[in-house]
């Protein structure tokens, strides 16, 4: 009888452990998250347009305009901006300007 006991008591802790590891495991893959999700490709663009730009003006929304105007503005007012600069915050604006008509 205490053989048996001990072969309970064994196997309760083992699957214990395997249990409060696989929980550990789990909340930690829960708790990552991919790279692109945190900082997706066009945050950095993001990020330019809203400092170049804002240092003129309020932030314009990339949708109330289509792609013609926003080429015409980004090489119009981006006077201080560099060539890779002005193409970087285009590429950004294009994603989400309103189609040319």
């Amino acid at each position: 009888m205490k053989r048996r006991s001990i072969k309970y008591n064994t196997l309760t802790l083992i699957a214990g452990v395997t249990g409060i590891l696989l929980q550990s495991y789990l909340f930690m893959c829960g708790c990552s998250t991919p790279a692109n999700s945190v900082n997706p490709p066009e945050s950095a663009a993001k990020s330019l347009y809203s400092s170049k730009c804002t240092s003129c003006h309020s932030l314009l929304p990339p949708q109330d305009y289509t792609v013609d105007t926003w080429r015409l503005y980004v090489d119009k007012y981006g006077k201080k901006m560099t060539q890779m600069e002005k193409q970087t915050v285009l590429d950004y604006l294009e994603l989400y300007a309103t189609p040319d008509r």
